[in-house]
């Protein structure tokens, strides 16, 4: 049974990855929606957990529950691809408001549900079953030993692999289908390997005997009782067989039907990515989205998680290269952060450039992109003076040469992994990586006429980090701004871009001497200075990621017009009333040994889960790995977990006061230490993040094991309700963190809060 609870771990973290990935792309890759089905899929997996408790544990519960994953999780992921289409959505345009909670709802229900259900199940034959004879040699795990908390640490055990398996499929770009459907086969085949000689934990109450009148307690009456179970279980040995062969049928059934359809994963693939792309040409899964072009008529058109990327007919690339290199009297080097597809490159070598290097983060984008971009954009992106780099490009500024510009050309400020080049920190970094003189560029998507309130936020928040930084800074309007920033003054007027537009000889579809007269001249070009100007923001910065926040409302306010003019900062009140009502509840708690627990339980998973979210997130505002390494630090976290499961009921011999305080003394000196790492400048590093995982997943454990095994009478009783607790403190930590605490407060303040309820835990142990 134990490798029965590895593997529930393993296809329920497994699970979690494919149909979260799926939901990205579903949603254009908004973050909001990815921590939303989180939190779902949390709560899911704690309402089948609280259902398995009314059921009694068998391996043919199980058995049918495994058969049914196997089954879902395939046609879950047809589901998600298929959304827009059963739901009538207008292609590249969001689903309306409901529907877009619906869809989250409706696919992860199955999966959640039933791997909740699992754990309980198992859990209960993991504690109660005794070893057969032939095997008592060989099971290490004593019946005394197996309690809930060690199953909970076999089951993290799972998730450490299921963790480490995703992360494998990334990085030999296993596409999503492929893995979906190996995990079906995996899955089919469990009750098959493990599951044969499990027997059916039946406790005396669930019996037919319970109600003959007979006393359990006495000795004549229990030889009866057993007697009867004998010839009960003699009876339901044959059905057990028959049952055997149809699961034994069903499950094969199901492995190879899922092995056909292996071998069509690619025809498979492109039919379905084709439901929303009708002219798909190609598309593939790295490890920072889902690629896809389309062409037709001679144009290509490249999307990323199916938001549009650029197309290679239109001239926001040369428009963007063009009016930041023509700031600049004589640009030699120049460095260009991203954008190398989008003809940026062809753009800057009309200018008098010596050499230009191209820093490109998803290598596999690049190089299916480029067979299907024009010939000459071809032979430009490999031919001197460009030099194509495949490398973090925060991280290459750290160690590169000096430059006379910098074009970041990355994806607009809508989510952490792209905010992280628009912060004062990264801003420092480019300015000392400028030569004298030197100019650095970027862009920004905006309304080319008003600026609702969250867009002039987010706008000022990025100029006040540019101004903290560059004492120019100048902004160009249109429907993307181009933004330019230097040590020395700029040019304000359009006489010496023009002058040098002439003299370089540009040829251009667009920048043309009337167009830049136009884009210097028009009241827009004032108005949007004296905007910058005259708005009070938080500037934005890697600790608080303010633009994160207000890409909070841009995006409610696509359903509600209303959300555009109220604050979610104003809603920190709120979080801060909630912990006086919980430290209320945790003192009403202390009379309660089961509502103790509970609550203990969930105060773990809850912390557990928002320091979680913003070690991540710093790890990826700091060294941008967090996609290709997002298995790996999930799977410490995990590993942490397990090992405060296993550890600490073997090691628990002082009195329980001591244990529980020890455990919330050192963890809240963990989050002090976190939250000087978050403050400090520099990089994190995996090694350092790895260890901060692992000790926070630790304490996890460990309290979840301690809220198991202190004044324990009835372990039964505890496993669905405990486990749930914490599954729901992990479901409400990423509800709250994720769409209110990190991007209302920054990265520190959720920190504070944790070290907070922490402090208020010391009234229930």
């Amino acid at each position: 049974m134990q490798l029965i609870l590895f593997n529930i771990g393993l296809i329920s973290l497994l699970s979690q990855v494919i149909l979260l990935r799926e939901l990205s792309v579903a949603f254009y890759g908004v973050e909001l929606i990815y921590l939303f089905s989180l939190g779902v899929w949390l709560f899911f997996t704690a309402a089948g957990a609280m259902i398995s408790r009314y059921r009694v544990a068998t391996a043919g519960a199980m058995t049918f529950a495994f058969l049914c994953l196997a089954i879902l999780l395939p046609l879950d992921v047809l589901f998600i691809r298929g959304s827009r289409l059963l739901f009538a959505g207008v292609p590249g345009a969001y689903l309306p408001f409901y529907q877009q909670l619906l869809l989250p709802v409706l696919a992860l229900f199955p999966i959640g549900l039933l791997t909740g259900f699992l754990f309980p199940l198992a859990a209960t034959i993991f504690i109660h079953e005794k070893p057969d004879k032939e095997r008592e040699g060989n099971d290490k795990i004593q019946t005394s030993q197996r309690t809930l908390a060690l199953a909970y640490g076999i089951e993290s055990l799972g998730a450490l692999a299921g963790g480490i398996l995703s992360t494998l499929f990334l990085k030999f770009d296993i596409p999503v289908l492929a893995a979906t459907l190996l995990g079906s086969i995996f899955i089919a085949l469990i009750p098959l390997i493990f599951l044969r000689k499990t027997k059916r934990s039946r406790p005396l109450k669930n019996t037919p005997f319970c109600h003959s009148g007979l006393d359990p307690e006495s000795s004549d009456d229990l030889k009866i009782l057993d007697s009867g179970l004998r010839r009960n279980d003699d009876r339901e040995t044959e059905l057990e067989f028959f049952k055997g062969l149809r699961t034994l049928w069903l499950a094969t059934i199901i492995a190879v039907c899922c092995l056909i359809v292996l071998n069509w994963t690619s025809w498979l693939d492109r039919k379905t990515i084709g439901w929303n792309h009708p002219h798909l040409v190609e598309s593939q899964d790295t490890a920072y989205g889902r690629i896809t072009v389309t062409g037709l008529s001679g144009q290509a058109a490249v999307f990323e998680n199916d938001v549009l990327s650029f197309e290679t007919e239109g001239t926001e690339g040369e428009t963007f290269a063009h009016l930041t290199a023509l700031q600049h009297p004589h640009p030699r080097k120049v460095l260009l952060l991203g954008g190398g597809t989008e003809g940026l490159v062809e753009a800057l070598r009309q200018h008098p450039v010596e050499k230009i290097d191209v820093v490109e983060l998803n290598s596999r984008m690049v190089r299916m992109v480029s067979r299907h971009m024009p010939p000459q954009r071809q032979s430009t992106l490999n031919t001197p003076p460009v030099r194509l780099i495949f490398a973090d490009p925060r991280d290459f500024l750290r160690h590169s040469d000096a430059y006379d510009l910098i074009l970041v050309a990355m994806p607009d400020p809508a989510s952490g992994q792209a905010n992280r080049f628009y912060t004062r920190e990264f801003f420092q970094t480019c300015a000392a990586r400028l030569r004298p003189g030197g100019v650095m560029g970027l862009r920004l998507r905006s309304a080319e006429n008003i600026w609702p309130p969250p867009l002039m936020y987010r706008m000022t928040s990025i100029y006040g980090a540019l101004k903290s930084v560059f004492p120019h800074v100048l902004f160009l309007p249109g429907a993307t701004n181009i933004v330019t920033a230097s040590p020395t003054p700029l040019a304000e007027d359009a006489a010496p871009l023009i002058e040098r537009w002439q003299f370089r000889q540009i040829s251009a579809r667009l920048v043309r001497p009337p167009f830049i007269n136009y884009l210097f001249s028009n009241d827009r070009f004032q108005e949007i200075r004296k905007i910058l100007q005259t708005t009070v923001i938080f500037a934005n910065s890697d600790i608080r990621p303010v633009c994160y926040r207000y890409t909070l409302q841009i995006w409610l306010s696509k359903f509600f017009p209303r959300a555009s003019f109220h604050d979610v900062t104003l809603l920190l009140p709120a979080v801060l009333f909630s912990l006086a009502v919980m430290a209320g509840a945790f003192f009403l708690a202390r009379s309660h040994p089961l509502i103790k627990r509970v609550f203990l339980a969930g105060m773990a998973g809850f912390c557990g889960m928002i320091l979680q979210n913003v070690l991540l997130l710093h790890y990826q505002v700091k060294d941008g790995a967090l996609y290709q390494d997002i298995g790996l630090l999930i799977a410490c976290f995990m590993a942490g977990m397990a090992l405060g499961a296993i550890v600490l009921p073997r090691c628990l011999s002082l009195p329980d006061r001591r244990w529980g305080g020890g455990l919330l003394g050192g963890f809240f000196a963990l989050t002090i230490l976190i939250y000087f790492v978050l403050i400090r400048d520099g990089g994190t590093g995996l090694l350092l993040m790895a260890c901060l995982l692992a000790f926070s997943g630790f304490f996890v454990g460990a309290l979840f094991a301690y809220a198991t095994l202190t004044d324990t009478t009835d372990r039964h009783s505890l496993i669905s309700p405990l486990y749930a607790a914490d599954l729901i403190g992990g479901g409400s930590g990423a509800l709250l963190g994720g769409l209110l605490l990190i991007p209302a407060a920054g990265l520190d303040i959720p920190v504070q809060i944790v070290s907070v309820l922490i402090l208020l835990s010391f009234l229930i142990v």
